[in-house]
């Protein structure tokens, strides 16, 4: 066995010691919208979230292989790329030019994100004061 497939054996055996709840969170709340994204990059705020996921992805996917599981330091990317995204989702329901269907991608946009911000606060807190944790 590579030692790269090891890091994904052991990241999956991490992200499963995660509660349910967060699992499930992860992969249909957070995970699922923003990855509708892809498909919805004829929208502006489809457009701005897809390269959003795209950063998230490219940085904190080394992280978890690296570190071989999932800890609250994958919380600090977050907080970098889900403000600017909510803030600009906020601005789309607002714009006159989105049309109904951006606009209910938006809101539900920004409150996903806006529920993964808290969380992200809260774990970036733990991360900073010395919870170095892996799941």
């Amino acid at each position: 066995m590579t030692a790269l497939w090891r890091r994904f054996v052991a990241s999956n055996q991490s992200f499963m010691r995660l509660p349910l709840w967060v699992r499930l969170w992860i992969l249909i709340g957070l995970g699922g919208v923003n990855a509708a994204a892809l498909a919805l990059t004829h929208w502006p705020t489809g457009f701005w979230a897809s390269w959003a996921l795209t950063a998230i992805v490219a940085v904190n996917l080394p992280m978890v292989l690296i570190q071989q599981g999932y800890g609250r330091i994958l919380a600090l990317p977050h907080l970098v790329v889900w403000i600017p995204l909510c803030v600009y989702a906020f601005l789309r329901l607002l714009a006159d030019d989105a049309t109904a269907g951006e606009q209910l991608y938006a809101a539900l946009l920004l409150a996903v994100n806006g529920l993964s911000v808290a969380f992200d606060l809260r774990d970036s807190w733990h991360w900073l004061r010395g919870d170095r944790a892996v799941a």
